[in-house]
């Protein structure tokens, strides 16, 4: 199951990141202006760098999401062992946290994602980050507690679209950090089958609730942490 973006994963020239500065306002504004939300579907792989206070580490994430809201998101260790996978699909959330096999489920309507996705990130802020949204941006920097910024910019020619190779979100109150740097993308690739947005139980794993669930393990947990 979750090596069915592993192995699409493959079939990508990697463009290994190298960050530079935040990107000004002034130059992103004109890539949102060209691009005009024609992004419609995606792809890709990143290197996701987390930093909750005393917690520090890092995972492998892979994505890939059509509009308007179908997305599945899967986490794995620097060895490519499988650690979590989230998808969304017609309205519905599922979660599956492997190492623990725990099964959540949920309504997307009811932002169920905040319990496990750092800086009250909504299922809204999750697909506008992927698409390199000026709604989102808007959105967070007119935020009192949570900033964003998106590194180094750069056009896609085949497509004439621009596209961030990374982006931060800070917690200006804790300053905890996640840290997320594209290795590789593909820009609205052809149509997904349905079956990559779906998680069917597995038959050991338990099934639980989102909206009852009052500890939730977080999706950005790698076996780097440390205390």
């Amino acid at each position: 199951m979750t090596f069915i973006i592993w192995v699409s994963c493959l079939l990508f020239i990697a463009c290994g990141p190298s960050l530079q500065e935040v990107v000004k306002e002034t130059e992103l504004s004109p890539a949102f202006k060209h691009n005009q939300e024609k992004i419609h579907s995606f792809r890709g792989v990143a290197r996701v760098f987390f930093s909750f206070g005393k917690k520090k580490g890092s995972v492998e994430v892979l994505v890939v999401s059509e509009k308007p809201d179908h997305l599945r998101m899967e986490t794995g260790n620097f060895f490519g062992v499988p650690l979590s996978v989230l998808t969304i699909y017609q309205g519905k959330v599922t979660y599956y946290v492997i190492p623990e096999e725990k099964y959540y489920v949920g309504e997307a309507k009811e932002q169920v994602t905040q319990q496990f996705l750092p800086f009250e990130l909504t299922e809204e802020n999750i697909f506008g980050l992927i698409y390199f949204s000026q709604k989102t941006y808007d959105f967070f920097k007119h935020h009192k507690r949570f900033q964003l910024d998106f590194y180094e910019v750069k056009e896609k020619e085949e497509l004439k679209l621009f596209y961030p190779r990374g982006f931060k979100l800070t917690d200006k109150k804790t300053k905890d950090t996640v840290e997320w740097r594209w290795d590789a993308y593909d820009l609205n690739p052809p149509k997904f089958s349905s079956m990559h947005f779906k998680i069917e139980k597995p038959a050991q794993a338990r099934w639980i609730d989102l909206r009852g669930a009052h500890k939730t393990s977080p999706i950005f947990k790698g076996e780097e942490e440390s205390e």
